[in-house]
């Protein structure tokens, strides 16, 4: 089969994208320069601006391209807290959620990303929301989210939890702790 030769500029958008996620996982928004990306992603900076434009564009490109977390919610409901430890805990670097997680935290205190952050994250809620179907699934919602980020920021500070063994002690009580946020009544 023949495969259409991959142009150079895909392949150079596709460097700058995943240079910018690996710079906005670490940095805020204000720390992060257009040539420091470009320079992790080996390529003259003069791109990023005939790719993307502004930096605010190539932030909401490189941030949207991780996805929303939905398909947390495409298995059966009963895996969901098994599902999303594994999602949020293994391995921890270079997942797409909690790249995206850790974006979100550096966005923060940054005008120029909040609301990008923030459009996501409602996009996120209700369709999570929708997923739960309950009466309550705001508050459930909230709170799923809440362990979620708490979680991620917690190893990110520490570095991880230190043993294989604590790992997977972590990983099964947030399963059935996501579980519960989900089924309890």
């Amino acid at each position: 089969m023949n495969r259409p030769p991959v142009r150079d500029a895909d392949r150079t958008r596709a460097r700058l994208l995943r240079a910018a996620r690996g710079r906005f996982k670490r940095l805020s928004f204000e720390d992060v320069t257009l040539r420091d990306i470009a320079s992790d992603a080996g390529v003259d900076a003069s791109l990023i601006n005939r790719y993307f434009g502004a930096k605010e564009s190539l932030y909401r490109e490189a941030f949207a391209s991780l996805g929303t977390g939905l398909k947390l919610l495409d298995g059966p409901r009963e895996d969901f807290g098994e599902v999303v430890a594994r999602a949020v805990l293994d391995p921890f670097s270079g997942d797409d959620l909690t790249d995206g997680i850790l974006i979100v935290m550096r966005a923060i205190g940054s005008p120029h990303a909040i609301q990008i952050v923030k459009d996501t994250a409602d996009a996120w809620n209700a369709a999570l929301q929708d997923w739960i179907g309950r009466p309550d699934a705001e508050q459930r919602a909230f709170l799923i989210t809440s362990l979620i980020l708490g979680v991620v920021l917690e190893y990110e500070l520490r570095g991880g939890p230190g043993s294989e063994a604590a790992l997977s002690g972590i990983r099964t009580r947030l399963a059935r702790t996501l579980q519960d946020y989900l089924d309890a009544d």
